[in-house]
């Protein structure tokens, strides 16, 4: 990875951190989490970027490996349930852990452990319970299930409600003069932008993260947005990654409300 993409990473799990972006996430309804999707051929430090960044942070670590235990939806919830406030997980092998839509026979479920029994794999250097897990059966996680535990509940808002909700709503706090009549004129018109069954929700809430209370920043840059990532899913389906690389899977990234750089 390089040092520019980095620092990057660092300055926006810091800014993570600080009470205004606590605030700003409880302000806007938004599950209060951050993620990061790191790829790229074994050795190429993507844990020990993770297990720096966490010591960087002040953080424990926790490990899952979805490829060498007895794990499916329901348990991985409940793990991550059980997680502290603070901390760093890290997700090993989410491409080779069986991870597809398919629902899981009944006979399957039947001989899962119970969730009590699985195992976070802790970092050695924190004092927390070292159970194995029982290898016998095929790992049976979903996409939407790993989704879904990561965080706390599915995001099916359509463009105009995202737009308030992220856009708005900071927007009110921040000017009482606004009234609800002009954010709704503005969601319109950005949903009118936004060309239909093309992007997912998640992908038009990882664009409104970046514009944090700035509706103008939201309505001049999507367009190129929208032309950006056509362009970008048209040309790179079907690739697979070779280098090590990082993308934030919420895209939050570190500004202020107000849309400027903290």
């Amino acid at each position: 990875m390089d040092e520019v993409t980095k620092a990057d990473v660092v300055r926006d799990a810091e800014y993570y951190y600080i009470q205004e972006s606590r605030s700003y996430f409880a302000d806007c309804g938004i599950s209060y989490h951050h993620s990061y999707l790191f790829y790229g051929p074994s050795g190429t430090g993507k844990s020990s970027f993770s297990a720096a960044l966490a010591g960087y942070l002040g953080c424990d670590i926790y490990h899952i490996n979805l490829a060498s235990g007895n794990i499916n939806d329901s348990a991985l919830h409940r793990l991550f349930l059980g997680l502290p406030r603070k901390c760093v997980v890290v997700i090993e092998d989410i491409d080779s852990a069986g991870i597809g839509r398919e629902q899981v026979p009944q006979e399957d479920q039947a001989r899962f452990m119970d969730p009590l029994e699985l195992d976070l794999d802790f970092n050695p250097g924190f004092d927390q319970m070292n159970r194995k897990w029982n290898k016998s059966s095929s790992v049976a996680i979903t996409l939407s299930g790993l989704l879904n535990a990561i965080d706390g509940n599915a995001f099916q808002e359509a463009g105009v409600g995202m737009f308030k909700r992220l856009i708005g709503r900071a927007m009110c706090v921040q000017n009482p003069g606004i009234t609800t009549e002009q954010i709704d004129e503005w969601a319109i018109e950005f949903a009118s932008k936004v060309p239909a069954n093309t992007f997912s929700p998640a992908e038009i809430h990882n664009f409104l993260q970046g514009c944090r209370g700035d509706a103008a920043k939201a309505l001049r840059e999507i367009g190129a947005w929208v032309a950006e990532n056509r362009t970008t899913a048209s040309t790179t389906a079907g690739s697979e990654a070779d280098t090590e690389d990082v993308e934030s899977l919420d895209a939050s990234h570190p500004f202020t409300p107000g849309g400027h750089e903290a």
